[in-house]
C-alpha cells in the first residue's frame, strides 16, 4: 500500500500591527471682534433765524406764484391738494413769522409746497401746450384736387383791315366871351343843350382922359347890367357829368379884367372939439343908454335873436317817481330794528334772512353729521358776513372753495338780471342779503 501523507498543517497568518489612532486637533473658536460703537447723531448747528429774511422770502414766493397763476385760488382749479397745501403753508408761515423755532418749520413747509407748486404749474403748462399742438394736427388736411385739363387756345383769325377814317371837321370855335355872373335854375341844370348860343362880346368903353376926372366924379355912376336867368330846355335830357364835361371842354373861360373902382368923395375930417365940450360929455346925460342912430345909407346889423331857455322836464315825466308815504316802512316795523331807524335790521328782515340761509345749500347744515348750527348761526356765514363782496367773490378768506364762490356768484347774478339789484361800493355780504330780503317784503306788501 501507498503511504499516506498526512495533510499539511495550515500556516497561521502573520499578525498585522494594530493601527495607532492619531488624535485630531480640536477646531479653534473664531476670535470674537467687539462691535464698533455707533456714532453719536450729529447735532445740527443752531440756525440763525431772521424774521426780515423770512418775510422777504414769503413775498418773493407770493410774487412768483401770482405772476404764473394770478390769484392763488386758481391753483385749486389746477390741483386741489396742491393749491390747498400752498395756501395753508403760506398762511401758517405768515402767522408764525415771529415765533423762532416754529417759524423755521413753517418756512420749510412753505418751501416744500412752493417746489410742488412749481412742478404742478410746469406740468399743467406742458399739458396745455400739448393739447393746443394736437388740435391742428387732428384736423384733416383737404385732399389736393387734380388740376383741370388745360385746353390749347385756338388760333384767333386775323382781324380784317379797317377802312380809312376821313378826318373829322373841326368845330367852329366861338369868340371869347367876358365872364359874367349867370344864375341857372336847379331844375334846368340837367336839361342844358350842348349847343348854347354865345352872345358876341361887348365892347368896353374907352377909359376917360385924366382931364375929365372931376366931371365924372360928380356924374351919377351907371348901374351894372341886370342879372338874367338863363333857362335853356331840350327834348333829350343830358347827364350832369356830360354837362360838366361840355362846359369845361367846349366853352372857353374868359379872362377876368380888373376894373378900377370909381372915384368917390373924400372922407370928412372931424373937427377939433374944445376942452369944455369934452368935459361936458361926462355927466348924467350920458348915463342913459340910447339906441344907436344909423345913417340912412348905412345898413343896420341885425341883433342876435334871444336864446330861449332850455325846457326843464317836470317831475311827472321822470322815470323815477317820488316815494309816497305808502312806500316808506311802517313805524311799528322800524321799532323792532336792532339799528335805530334802519329798516334793514327789523325783526321781519331777520326772520327772512334766517329762512333764506336755512334753505341755502351752503348754510343748510354744518358739523360732522349735519346736526350743527345752520342759518345765521352757521360758522361759514359768521366768517363771511362782514366781508366785502369783491373780496368774497375773489375768495380772499380762509377756507374759500370754488363751490362757495360759484354758489354766491350764481345767486347774485340771478337778482341782478331779474330785479336789477347789484351790490354797492364797500357793501358787506350780510348787508346785501338784508337789502334783498327788504326788497322781497316790499314787493309782497304792494301785491
Amino acid at each position: 500500500p501507498a503511504p499516506v501523507t498526512p495533510p499539511a498543517a495550515p500556516v497561521a497568518p502573520t499578525p498585522q500591527p494594530a493601527p495607532v489612532a492619531v488624535p485630531t486637533p480640536a477646531p479653534q473658536p473664531a476670535p470674537v471682534v467687539p462691535p464698533a460703537p455707533a456714532p453719536a447723531p450729529a447735532v445740527p448747528a443752531p440756525v440763525n433765524y431772521d424774521a426780515n429774511q423770512s418775510l422777504q422770502r414769503i413775498r418773493e414766493i407770493k410774487a412768483l406764484v401770482n405772476d404764473k397763476v394770478g390769484n392763488p385760488v386758481n391753483l385749486v382749479d389746477i390741483d386741489n391738494a396742491v393749491g390747498r397745501e400752498y395756501m395753508a403753508a403760506l398762511l401758517d408761515a405768515m402767522k408764525k413769522l415771529n415765533d423762532g423755532s416754529s417759524a423755521i418749520s413753517a418756512m420749510q413747509r412753505l418751501e416744500a409746497a412752493y417746489l410742488v407748486v412749481e412742478k404742478t404749474i410746469a406740468e399743467h403748462s406742458q399739458n396745455a401746450a400739448a393739447k393746443l399742438a394736437a388740435e391742428p394736427a387732428s384736423m384733416s388736411a383737404p385732399a389736393p384736387q387734380a388740376p383741370a385739363p388745360v385746353t390749347p387756345p385756338s388760333p384767333m383769325p386775323a382781324p380784317a383791315p379797317m377802312p380809312p377814317v376821313p378826318p373829322a371837321e373841326e368845330a367852329p370855335v366861338p369868340a371869347p366871351v367876358e365872364a359874367t355872373d349867370e344864375i341857372v335854375d336847379e331844375d334846368s341844370s340837367a336839361d342844358i343843350e350842348p349847343s348854347i348860343p354865345v352872345p358876341p362880346p361887348a365892347e368896353e368903353p374907352p377909359l376917360p382922359p385924366p382931364v375929365l376926372k372931376d366931371i365924372l366924379a360928380e356924374a351919377p355912376l351907371p348901374k351894372p347890367p341886370s342879372e338874367e336867368k338863363v333857362a335853356v330846355k331840350s327834348d333829350a335830357p343830358m347827364a350832369m357829368s356830360d354837362v360838366s364835361g361840355f362846359e369845361m371842354s367846349n366853352v372857353p373861360m374868359a379872362e377876368e379884367k380888373l376894373v378900377p373902382p370909381p372915384a368917390g368923395k373924400p372922407a370928412p375930417v372931424p373937427a377939433r372939439k374944445s376942452d369944455s365940450e369934452i368935459e361936458s360929455a361926462w355927466g348924467p346925460a350920458t348915463d342913459t343908454v340910447r339906441p344907436a342912430v344909423t345913417e340912412p345909407g348905412v345898413p343896420s346889423v341885425p341883433s342876435a335873436p334871444p336864446t330861449t331857455p332850455k325846457r326843464v322836464a317836470s317831475l311827472a315825466e321822470t322815470k323815477e317817481k317820488l316815494k309816497t308815504p305808502s312806500d316808506l316802512p311802517d313805524a311799528a316795523a322800524v321799532e323792532t330794528s336792532s339799528v335805530a331807524g334802519d329798516p334793514l335790521f327789523t325783526k321781519e328782515v331777520d326772520t327772512g334772512l334766517d329762512q333764506l340761509l336755512s334753505e341755502w345749500k351752503l348754510f343748510k347744515k354744518s358739523g360732522l353729521f349735519g346736526t350743527g348750527p345752520k342759518g345765521r348761526e352757521h360758522p361759514l356765514f359768521k366768517k363771511i358776513a362782514g366781508l366785502q363782496i369783491p373780496l368774497l367773490l375773489a375768495g380772499r378768506f380762509e377756507g374759500a372753495t370754488q363751490e362757495i364762490k360759484q354758489s354766491i356768484t350764481d345767486y347774485m347774478n340771478g337778482w341782478r338780471y331779474e330785479q336789477g339789484i347789484i351790490y354797492n361800493q364797500g357793501e358787506t355780504f350780510e348787508h346785501y342779503l338784508r337789502r334783498v330780503i327788504r326788497h322781497i317784503l316790499d314787493l309782497q306788501k304792494k301785491k
